[in-house]
């Protein structure tokens, strides 16, 4: 829904304007609490959050808030459900790593399935990947998946992290994958690096071992899968993940079917 894009893409602009206007304070670091979530909270979780809020309730006035630090805001009962991280790649941040992103997606209810748009912003550059299900847009410009189909040419990123019955399998079979990968990366923010795969930078983002939440990927998963790229879970249906759950995820996204059927069928046994 091109209004829904719209009103992520006006947030976004508002938060990067701000970060970029006090990015160099140091207090931006210091920790204030823990997030619904469990992980700590610095203060640049804590503006971004309210500054996004404050956005998306403007726009948006009942609707309701799933985000990572503060978890639930309740709104009006047949409202839209934003679904966000503030700052995805917050430990990047801190330590002055420039990768890492805000992320945010629209849904008509709370299964991924009825997701209408989403987006990310960097913020280091201000760059903003948009979908509304009809394509993926670059600062407004429309851009295309990769091509590329053999692991042995893929630029491909990897979330390394397990949760799963049978860690050390998951584990070696990922490096079984990355040692075949020609250009392995870990980058430290999923929702930029699944965005990436959106707009062609990157050919795959694995991530098979139930390590990341709803807000850490489904909106740029939706990003891939405007652009008409390969989404699929593994041992999961995404459509039906409900955003107002604990449960965390694992899938395999890539620019094309073949390429993304190498790392699918690879996972599903394992």
């Amino acid at each position: 829904m091109s209004e829904y894009r719209s009103i992520i893409e006006r947030a976004f602009k508002k938060l990067y304007a701000e970060f970029s206007r006090i990015r160099s304070d140091p207090k931006l670091a210091d920790v204030v609490g823990r997030g619904e979530s469990g992980d700590i909270t610095h203060t640049i979780d804590a503006m971004a959050e309210k500054l996004l809020i404050e956005s998306f309730r403007r726009s948006i006035p009942n609707c309701t808030v799933v985000s990572e630090e503060i978890g639930i805001v309740d709104g009006a009962k047949d409202a839209p459900i934003v679904l966000m991280d503030p700052i995805d790649g917050s430990t990047n941040a801190i330590r002055g790593l420039p990768v890492f992103c805000a992320t945010a997606g629209i849904l008509e209810d709370r299964k991924f399935g009825s997701m209408e748009a989403s987006g990310t912003v960097d913020l280091v550059t201000g760059e903003i990947i948009v979908g509304d299900g009809r394509g993926v847009y670059v600062n407004g410009e429309k851009h295309n998946l990769s091509k590329v189909s053999k692991l042995e040419e893929a630029l491909v990123s990897y979330e390394v992290k397990v949760r799963v019955e049978r860690p050390q399998k998951m584990i070696d079979k990922m490096y079984e994958l990355m040692s075949k990968t020609k250009y392995p990366r870990v980058l430290g923010s999923a929702a930029l690096e699944i965005a990436y795969v959106a707009i062609g930078r990157m050919d795959a983002y694995v991530a098979p071992g139930k390590q990341l939440r709803s807000y850490d990927c489904l909106p740029s998963i939706f990003l891939v899968k405007s652009a008409r790229g390969f989404v699929q879970g593994i041992g999961q249906n995404l459509d039906s993940v409900d955003v107002m759950s604990n449960e965390r995820i694992s899938f395999v996204v890539a620019g094309n079917k073949t390429l993304g059927k190498i790392f699918a069928e690879e996972f599903s046994s394992v």
